[in-house]
């Protein structure tokens, strides 16, 4: 069986004025394969505050944190678990000794327990949210939203591999070592417009404008090399030189959309209703000067 631990505490008030709410949590989760295991903290706050009767600050932050180790890296979950659920009641995992016995078909298949430690991890993703938004009431049934949104995450993972014995008189030795890290940066910024009103009691009009612009940010790099000289060293630079044993790669990718939109709709005495909706996109990865209006692509 495979525990799992949450704790949360939380807090809320407020006033007239505006609110709050803030709360912390943690989980901590055993893996169902040996030894694997997974742990989060995170971090709400949401609030909003009334600055003057026409202006209005809404804010919202999260953050998680999140660690774990993972199914080690010669081994496949398919060859493990259906390892574990048919090994017969009478399986020996130590011998007279007490030292874990290896099996005889290698790592995708022998005692899990026996090598184990010969893995190391260090896995971490930090995520991170916030939103700020402020509302403008120019006057009755004339508003304007302002927002902005924020999103990243940064991901680092870490493995090396020691020298074990993988079966009978079968020994790994390539000491494989890598690191892995992306980092990831959204945001997304609006403005919109609304207006609401009713005239002579039979005219209702409702208008709303608005443009949002998007963008995407993505770098990283991998790289993982064979040969280290000892099993206490897993720095890439002391892996084996020679061709093929090491190799790296990094990425840089950007995508960016601006928008504007814009609705009207009529309705006379509720028994006649017009719509009116205009929408056009520029995107980053379309050839230049082209926009997509209303569904169909035109040149600008």
């Amino acid at each position: 069986p495979a525990a799992s631990q949450d704790y949360m505490v939380d807090m809320s008030g407020g006033n007239d004025k505006g609110s709050y709410y803030a709360s912390l949590g943690f989980n901590n989760s055993e893996g169902t394969a040996t030894k694997n295991w997974y742990r989060r903290f995170t971090f709400t706050f949401n609030g909003d505050y009334k600055i003057r009767k026409w202006l209005t600050s809404s804010s919202s932050f999260n953050f998680s944190n999140n660690t774990w180790f993972g199914m080690t890296p010669t081994q496949s979950a398919a060859n493990y678990f259906s390892r574990t659920m048919t090994v017969p009641p009478t399986f020996r995992g130590r011998n007279e000794d007490g030292e874990w016995l290896i099996g005889v078909r290698g790592t995708g298949d022998a005692n899990v327990l026996a090598y184990i430690d010969a893995y190391k991890q260090d896995n971490n993703t930090s995520k991170f949210t916030m939103g700020q938004s402020f509302n403008i009431n120019f006057m009755q049934g004339l508003d304007l939203k302002i927002s902005g949104s924020w999103y990243y995450v940064d991901t680092k993972q870490e493995q090396f591999t020691k020298d074990f014995q993988s079966g009978v008189n079968q020994w790994y030795t390539s000491r494989y070592s890598s690191n892995y890290f992306n980092n990831q940066l959204n945001q997304t910024y609006n403005a919109v417009l609304t207006y609401n009103d009713l005239f002579a009691d039979v005219h209702n009009v409702n208008v709303m404008l608005g443009a949002e612009y998007y963008d995407s940010k993505i770098k990283g790099f991998d790289a993982y090399g064979y040969g280290a000289p000892t099993d206490d060293f897993q720095d890439l630079n002391l892996t084996d030189q020679s061709g093929g044993a090491r190799a790296i790669d990094s990425w840089h990718n950007q995508n960016r959309i601006l928008s504007f939109f814009g609705k009207v709709d009529y309705d006379y005495d509720g028994k006649y209703i017009l719509t009116a909706v205009l929408r056009g996109d520029g995107f980053s990865r379309l050839c230049h000067g082209l926009f997509r209006l209303t569904g169909k692509a035109v040149y600008c």
